[in-house]
C-alpha cells in the first residue's frame, strides 16, 4: 500500500513533534536562576535519551534560554517567597472535563497560568487565547478572590500575549 504524504504534512509532524520536546523540557524547569543553563542541558540530554529524539541539544538551550530570560516571562520562572508552581497539572472544568495547564504560578496574591505554543504561526491566537480563557475561568473557581493573568508564551517568536 502506497500513502502519499505532502511535504507540508510532514512538516506539520515535525514541528508538533518538536514542540512536544519542548514543552516536556518545560515540564522540567519549575525554577530557572543565572546558573541554570547546565541544569537544562542535563533535562535536554535525558529527554533524548528517553525519547530517542535527536534535536540538537544547543538549539533546544538556546530557544529555551531565550524564553526563559525574556523580561517578560523570566519573572514566572524566579524563585520567591510562598510562590508555589504546578507544570503539566491537570484541573477540571464543571463538568468534569480535564484541561492540562503548561504552568500555573501561584502567588499569594495572584495566580498567573502560562501557555507554550512553538513554531512561528500565530494564526490559531483566537482559539489560543479562548483556550487561555478557559484555564483562567477553572482557576478562579479554584482560587476564588485571587486575581488570574493569563499568557500565553510564543517560544519560536519570543513574544508573549496577555489574556484577560
Amino acid at each position: 500500500i502506497k500513502f502519499d504524504i505532502r511535504s507540508d504534512d510532514m512538516i506539520n509532524i515535525e514541528e508538533k513533534r518538536r514542540g512536544e520536546f519542548i514543552h516536556k523540557v518545560l515540564s522540567f524547569v519549575e525554577y530557572a536562576g543565572n546558573e541554570f543553563g547546565e541544569e537544562l542541558l542535563k533535562i535536554i540530554k535525558r529527554l533524548k535519551e528517553a525519547t530517542g529524539d535527536e534535536y540538537s541539544e544547543k538549539e533546544m538551550k538556546t530557544t529555551i534560554m531565550e524564553l526563559l530570560s525574556h523580561k517578560e516571562i523570566s519573572e514566572y520562572f524566579r524563585q520567591k517567597p510562598d510562590r508555589d508552581v504546578r507544570m503539566e497539572q491537570e484541573f477540571s472544568d464543571g463538568d468534569g472535563n480535564l484541561f492540562r495547564m503548561d504552568r500555573v504560578i501561584i502567588d499569594r496574591d495572584k495566580i498567573t497560568v502560562v501557555d507554550f505554543k512553538t513554531g512561528k504561526n500565530t494564526e490559531a491566537e483566537e482559539k489560543y487565547k479562548n483556550q487561555m480563557k478557559t484555564y483562567m475561568k477553572i482557576l478562579s473557581g479554584i482560587y476564588a478572590g485571587l486575581s488570574i493573568e493569563g499568557i500565553i508564551a510564543y517560544v519560536d517568536l519570543k513574544e508573549i500575549r496577555r489574556v484577560s
